[in-house]
């Protein structure tokens, strides 16, 4: 009898899943999830692109491409499919994940019990303990989309996730902003903190700080983005009345975060983030094969050159790894308009029609309330926002006062064996901050005591 039970039982299962293939309907088998048959509208994926779809065809034979090609969805012309790319319908705009109130009750809750067992965020220990705290404590729909979001690189992967209504953010215990980073009570973002290092934690990110970011241990792993008196015109995030261009984080260094949060406490001024897709980009353009060409000159952010220092000549290429599924490093601002970028005119050119066809791809629609919670591929996503005037409210034509903009950001690497081999200096080891300047070159150890010495000094 228990044999004939389990013969019925494989016929059912057998006969269930052949039902849905013949209705040509993705067959997701998680019972345990709570679900069975048709999978539910997977917010990763383009309902128009069928994952596998471009293995069917040889492209080495051009009858196969021509054949594909007709049964591409209206509005894709023929000349547009070329041997080794196919085009699919590319994502223009980031996913948005509407955080239910029982989920952000419970991230609160989580957040405030592992804040009570290890005191505070940085803590070594619970650095460590990252992955498992979030895999066994974050809200289950949540830890799926970012496990999907950290290893999916395809076609229809925009590279951002917007997350709303994350947290509930206490203004009156926030108090005032800061006049500047180096002012903010780290007490006081501990929670946000937290529940940022979570989030990378379900991406099995690794949490790092970089000493090309504030000094390293200055800025720690969590940096306070505040406008800043004095620095309203610069492109940096204490800038604000000029328009921050978009850009991938730390694009000078091979050590740049592969994973980036960005969580907003206030943004009263209303000002919109940027985000910019390589996955949103026509890739089949001519100028595209030059992008991969180590042709490109990389300064480092203008606040971080000193006076008369020559820039590294090294190039690297913007578009780099998979040549159909490529990984993106771009600093417009710093490689088009610093002069001392001296590209060539073949690189400049490039560069040029990329940014061009950049602009019209950006994203600005979204602007972040308190509470909103932004993560950002690295390698796929590049990211700004919009021009305001810092502690003003527009409300209509009338200006009001209000608290700054304050949002705190951190940075993780994929794994720590990735980054490795730049926590050092020429003369010394300093655990867990990454040491690279440019391209493989290293912070010296009298560079790193410098900056020490200007923080004890500011202090």
């Amino acid at each position: 009898m228990r044999r004939l039970n389990t013969f019925f039982g494989f016929l059912c299962e057998f006969l269930r899943k052949a039902y849905f293939l013949i209705l040509n309907t993705d067959y997701l088998d998680n019972r345990d999830l709570g679900w069975s048959g048709p999978a539910p509208e997977n917010p990763l994926r383009s309902p128009d692109f069928k994952l596998g779809q471009q293995s069917k065809v040889d492209f080495h034979d051009s009858n196969q491409v021509k054949q594909q090609t007709k049964e591409r969805p209206p509005g894709i012309k023929e000349e547009e499919i070329r041997p080794g790319i196919i085009k699919v319908p590319r994502p223009l705009a980031p996913m948005i994940i509407e955080v239910t109130p029982e989920e952000r009750k419970r991230i609160t809750r989580i957040a405030n019990y592992l804040l009570k067992a290890y005191k505070k965020f940085d803590d070594r220990i619970f650095i460590d303990m990252l992955h498992i705290h979030a895999h066994k404590l974050l809200p289950e729909r949540i830890l799926k989309i970012l496990s999907t979001f950290a290893s999916d690189f395809s076609y229809t992967q925009y590279g951002a996730i917007i997350f709303r209504g994350l947290v509930d953010v206490d203004q009156n215990a926030l108090g005032n902003t800061p006049v500047e980073f180096r002012f903010s009570n780290s007490d006081k973002l501990a929670i946000y903190n937290i529940i940022s290092f979570l989030i990378h934690g379900a991406l099995r990110a690794y949490p790092i700080i970089q000493q090309c970011q504030r000094n390293g241990k200055e800025g720690g792993y969590s940096h306070s983005i505040i406008p800043t008196e004095g620095k309203e015109l610069t492109q940096t995030g204490e800038g604000s009345e000029d328009a921050l261009w978009i850009h991938t984080e730390d694009s000078w260094i091979y050590s740049s975060a592969a994973f980036m949060t960005m969580f907003f406490l206030r943004n009263f001024e209303r000002a919109p983030s940027k985000l910019y897709s390589i996955r949103s980009h026509d890739l089949m353009k001519p100028y595209i094969d030059k992008l991969y060409l180590k042709i490109f000159k990389f300064p480092m952010d203008a606040n971080l050159q000193k006076t008369g220092e020559k820039i590294d000549e090294m190039a690297e290429s913007i578009l780099f790894g998979n040549r159909l599924l490529p990984f993106l490093r771009f600093d417009p601002v710093e490689q088009l308009k610093n002069p001392l970028a001296n590209q060539t005119p073949e690189a400049y050119e490039a560069l040029k029609l990329f940014s061009n066809d950049a602009k019209d791809l950006i994203y600005d629609k979204y602007i972040p309330e308190p509470g909103d919670l932004i993560l950002i591929n690295n390698r796929l996503c590049c990211h700004g926002r919009g021009s305001f005037k810092a502690g003003i409210n527009m409300v209509g034509n009338i200006e009001t006062r209000c608290e700054k903009r304050w949002m705190i950001r951190v940075l993780s690497a994929a794994s720590r064996m990735e980054i490795f081999q730049f926590e050092q200096e020429e003369n010394g080891v300093t655990e867990g901050v990454v040491c690279e300047k440019h391209f493989g070159t290293l912070y010296t150890a009298n560079e790193i005591m410098n900056s020490v010495n200007k923080i004890n000094k500011i202090k």
